[in-house]
């Protein structure tokens, strides 16, 4: 009985404490209920990404894609502790305003699939979720599962590139992580 361990796994930021009661059954008979009260502290720390974004990368016009940020990591402390990202999101769009010019593809040789809008998002072979989104300068992922590891290996392989004969001097890409939680 002294390893028994409780998780608040919801979304919603309930804190009221919650009362656990337990028993023991000898085969015949319910010994009393002991129960304890057990506080809930409500965390929903904003997910973080580290390294590379913001940075400068040179695109040639009508070149081969560019990897966006090869260095980059995401984290979210209640994704990780739950061991998985299932129902997080990213989207990845110009700041000024979405481009059907610009591209967005997985690095060549890379462990991530092709990002066929509808279709599966692999990486190393293992379907994380879905490409709802590839089209119109809009990249937007659905994580049905994998790890902080898998997830953030996905970020580092996106490349991008633009079709325009004219394209602009620079182009500002927003990257939008949600980490599903409806609690904030």
């Amino acid at each position: 009985m002294r390893s028994v361990t409780y998780l608040n796994t919801s979304d919603t930021p309930d804190t009221a404490p919650r009362t656990i009661g337990m028993s023991v059954n000898d085969g015949a008979l319910d010994s009393p209920v002991a129960s304890r009260t057990v506080s809930v502290v409500s965390i929903n720390d904003a997910p973080s990404f580290a390294d590379s974004l913001g940075g400068r990368i040179a695109y040639t016009e009508q070149a081969s894609p560019v990897v966006l940020a090869a260095g980059v990591t995401v984290s979210d402390a209640e994704l990780s502790a739950l061991g998985t990202y299932a129902g997080a999101s990213l989207t990845l769009a110009r700041q000024d305003g979405a481009s059907p010019d610009d591209r967005f593809s997985a690095r060549v040789d890379g462990s991530l699939g092709p990002l066929t809008e509808g279709a599966s998002l692999t990486y190393d072979g293992t379907v994380l979720g879905t490409v709802t989104r590839n089209s119109g300068g809009v990249l937007t992922l659905i994580f049905s599962g994998g790890s902080a590891a898998q997830v953030s290996g996905v970020l580092r392989e996106i490349a991008y590139a633009n079709t325009s004969d004219a394209p602009p001097a620079q182009v500002v890409l927003g990257w939008t992580f949600s980490d599903g939680n409806a609690g904030a």
